[in-house]
């Protein structure tokens, strides 16, 4: 964890003052709590985003977009994806139980896998220059 970090959640838990403690299917000491004392729930978190969208429209000529917690964590994974981060971590890191499920959402994205398949399939099935028609794999044993 980086210093930043450290000192941005130290100044979260001395923010967040005495709270009772609740509890949610058996887990405490959440970190981000509403006015109530109670756990941030996605609705906080989708209208934190919208009130940031909606501020940022108003002072600039080009809108942003819809945007929510949800799409900024589906770019993430696109993100990590396009630069090498193999789809099994990516699917640890989102928390998806199943391979499977990332695999069906993000597989279609993998573009870097599909020029290299590209590229063997160009190198196996290339025709000899020499005008040998002959199997490329007929030595192999």
């Amino acid at each position: 964890m980086s210093e930043l970090v450290y000192r941005a959640l130290k100044r979260v838990v001395k923010n967040r003052g005495k709270k009772a403690t609740i509890m949610v299917d058996g887990y405490t000491d959440f970190l981000f709590l509403n006015q109530d004392g109670l756990p941030k729930v996605r609705m906080n978190y989708n209208n934190m985003v919208r009130g940031l969208v909606k501020k940022y429209n108003k002072k600039h000529k080009e809108p942003l977009s819809n945007i929510t917690p949800h799409s900024l964590r589906h770019s993430c994974a696109s993100l990590l994806l396009a630069n090498g981060v193999p789809l099994k971590h990516i699917q640890e890191w989102l928390g998806h139980s199943g391979f499977t499920t990332t695999a069906d959402i993000y597989a279609h994205l993998d573009y870097r896998s599909k020029i290299t398949l590209a590229q063997g399939m160009e190198t196996g099935l290339a025709l000899p220059e020499s005008g040998n028609f002959g199997s490329k794999w007929s030595n192999m044993t």
